[in-house]
């Protein structure tokens, strides 16, 4: 079940590096790293 996800994730990846700049599209992705980082740490300090 991972497929879907992963094919729909690159898609919307793809067509959002299209319409900003690769300088804006990596900001957005470390953003995004960053805000999952910061979910997971805060999980596993939770409930581990």
């Amino acid at each position: 079940m991972v497929t879907p996800a992963l094919l729909i994730g690159s898609l919307v990846g793809m067509k959002i590096h299209i319409k900003v700049g690769k300088e804006l599209f990596r900001n957005i992705v470390a953003f995004l790293l960053l805000i999952v980082s910061i979910v997971l740490l805060i999980w596993v300090l939770i409930f581990c």
